[in-house]
């Protein structure tokens, strides 16, 4: 008898459940709020395109590409909330928070079948949030005395792909403990580890420029930003744009 499963036709409908969720919250009961949708649709119709040339890989990675644009909109939406805590705190509420749409994302697509393939794509999903967030966290020092779109950019870029090859470093040593055996294969590993790493760092940015590009047109995200980096004068100095829509617009 055929086994149906509802994510067989709806793989990342926890995942969009989940996005949905955080728009009840008081904060974002707000239309501005809804502008974190355009990054998602902008991702989605780029991938659509792309997934065309991915050939059998399309799935793996079209799971991938899912969760890591709905965690970085649930992050973006949650940021308010993450800013009321200290350095530390917003670090590791953003990590757990990350990781926990990475699981959320494994049972989304795959229900309780856990291959190899999945905890890789965990993975790679941890090490982007890991990239992302020290990425944010080194970047605050660089632009704490000015900041501007072009230049938080530039240094997340930068300090995304570091991590990532720290990260990148540190799994496949962490691998070949388990293996139990260190031969030239695996040093042959080791030697392509920064290509790989800037390649990954590269494409986890692509997937995080939209939402930039957002932030920093949007005045609504803008405040956020600058709240979580701990760079009030910035806020008190911002002339935000009449344009704007309202502060008034909750629903």
């Amino acid at each position: 008898m055929y086994d149906w499963k509802l994510y067989y036709h709806f793989p990342s409908l926890i995942l969009w459940i989940a996005l949905l969720a955080c728009f009840v919250l008081k904060e974002n009961r707000n239309l501005r709020a809804l502008v974190v949708i355009i990054p998602i649709i902008a991702i989605a119709a780029i991938w659509g395109m792309l997934s065309q040339l991915t050939g059998s890989g399309a799935n793996t990675f079209t799971q991938l590409v899912s969760t890591l644009m709905i965690a970085a909109a649930i992050l973006w939406l949650l940021s308010e909330r993450i800013s009321s805590y200290k350095p530390a705190g917003m670090f590791i509420i953003s990590l757990v928070l990350l990781a926990a749409i990475g699981f959320l994302s494994m049972f989304s697509f795959g229900g309780l079948n856990f291959g190899q393939e999945n905890l890789w794509i965990l993975i790679f999903q941890f090490i982007w949030a890991v990239a992302l967030l020290f990425g944010i966290l080194i970047t605050r020092y660089f632009c704490r005395k000015s900041i501007s779109g072009v230049s938080f950019s530039f240094w997340l870029l930068l300090w995304m792909t570091v991590v990532s090859n720290v990260m990148m470093f540190i799994t496949m040593m962490v691998t070949f403990a388990f293996v139990g055996q260190f031969n030239a294969k695996y040093l042959i590993f080791l030697i392509v580890v920064p290509v790989y790493g800037i390649i990954f760092a590269i494409l986890a940015y692509l997937l995080i420029l939209p939402y930039l590009i957002l932030t920093f047109k949007s005045n609504f995200y803008k405040k956020r930003l600058l709240a979580c980096l701990r760079l009030a004068e910035f806020v008190k100095k911002e002339e935000f744009s009449q344009t704007d829509i309202s502060e008034n617009t909750n629903f």
